[in-house]
């Protein structure tokens, strides 16, 4: 990340996908000594409105944000544009983070760099409680925010629990890792964030049938 930092001035981008990623961005950033000031040069993408948000909070402004908040919908946006091919690229995301942007980039003859800002690590100390109450039956739904967070679902309280009680999550590429891990799948947002998440289970509830 540093690294980066003392070469901004070679990229014509830079792409955020998680506010996350920001916040370890910014607090290098401003670890260096530098402010908002070091990108005026630069044009900025963020994934979703959560990270746009994150980013005016620093004071820099989005010049590209999808209304699908998905990694596919912000390289279409990027596609529409004569100032991406051939560019260089400041990427910052998370480790294990898909490759469907940096592909895509680099086949618009973009060169990316991509920093690895943070990594996701579970914390199994709950496991146990969980399991014991997905298999009293104790829970109706479960929410997902991201693949990652199905694949530690079940890496904490295993498959045959984890299959026990229907799923909600936030958006395609989440409910797709879901049913790969053979989850039922109930309700999935139609905006990818935590306030489109909480309405569509809303929806959902206010549908469902009354259990007799």
């Amino acid at each position: 990340m540093h690294d980066a930092l003392a070469r901004i001035a070679d990229y014509s981008w830079a792409i955020f996908t998680s506010q996350n990623a920001v916040h370890v961005f910014w607090d290098a950033l401003r670890a260096d000594g530098r402010d908002a000031r070091a990108l005026a040069n630069l044009r900025i993408a963020a994934v979703g409105p959560v990270t746009a948000s994150a980013l005016l909070d620093c004071g820099l402004a989005v010049d590209v944000a999808p209304d699908r908040f998905v990694a596919e919908a912000l390289l279409d946006e990027l596609r529409l544009r004569r100032d991406v091919r051939g560019a260089r690229v400041l990427y910052v995301a998370a480790e294990g983070a898909r490759e469907t942007l940096q592909d895509g980039l680099e086949e618009l003859g973009a060169t990316v760099d991509h920093i690895v800002a943070y990594r996701s690590v579970p914390d199994g100390s709950g496991a146990a409680e969980l399991r014991r109450r997905l298999l009293d039956d104790s829970a109706d739904l479960v929410t997902f925010t991201s693949a990652s967070s199905v694949n530690a679902f079940v890496a904490s309280v295993g498959a045959d629990a984890a299959r026990r009680v229907p799923a909600a999550s936030i958006g395609p590429i989440t409910s797709d890792a879901a049913r790969a891990a053979g989850l039922e799948m109930v309700v999935e947002a139609s905006e990818s964030t935590m306030a489109g998440l909480v309405d569509a289970i809303t929806a959902y509830y206010a549908h469902a049938p009354t259990p007799s």
